[in-house]
């Protein structure tokens, strides 16, 4: 479900209409890192308004509330969010939103997202297979004094020296300090 607009177009692209919050973002600085809420263009704000209420049509299936608020048309951000995360979770739904890596443009309204609607770590079961124990299914704990277990998914030759990029399951990381 689409959850923004772009405001321009590949090397014209400027910024995004946030069809939850009905406003337009715009990306600013060398490196998208300022970011300016506006008022929606004036040529994008009738399909704004049609993409918002397929937002709505389809995140109210999610959520009675925002259904009956539909209706009423008092849908407020929360309860849009609310039923996007519910329909994320139940993986019935595809929040999808715009951006461009060149100049970061966008990356702080995805970085909220990944926030608002994905769960923590805490809310999803983790499993992982002990090999030295005839594959057994084990279930782990984001817990930071249980036994380590991480995924080493990319290592990095960089200016720095190598790299490895790991994902922390269990435990804490080598180098944290207690």
């Amino acid at each position: 479900m689409l959850l923004q607009l772009p405001i321009g177009l590949e090397a014209k692209f400027d910024g995004v209409v946030d069809l939850i919050d009905m406003k337009a973002l715009y990306f600013r600085g060398d490196n998208g890192e300022t970011v300016e809420e506006a008022e929606i263009p004036a040529d994008m704000l009738a399909l704004a308004e049609t993409r918002r209420a397929e937002l709505i049509d389809a995140a109210s299936l999610f959520s009675d509330e925002l259904l009956e608020a539909a209706l009423e048309d008092r849908a407020t951000p929360d309860l849009i969010r609310q039923a996007v995360r519910k329909g994320t979770l139940s993986l019935e739904l595809t929040p999808v939103l715009v951006g461009s890596a060149y100049k970061n443009k966008g990356v702080q309204p995805l970085l909220d997202a990944v926030n608002y609607f994905l769960p923590s770590p805490a809310e999803v079961p983790i499993e992982a297979v002990d090999l030295d124990s005839g594959d057994a299914v084990v279930q782990l704990a984001s817990d930071p004094t249980k036994q380590t277990v991480a995924y080493a998914f990319k290592l990095d030759e960089g200016r720095y020296g190598q790299l490895t990029f790991l994902r922390v399951y269990q435990g804490r990381s080598p180098r944290a300090t207690p």
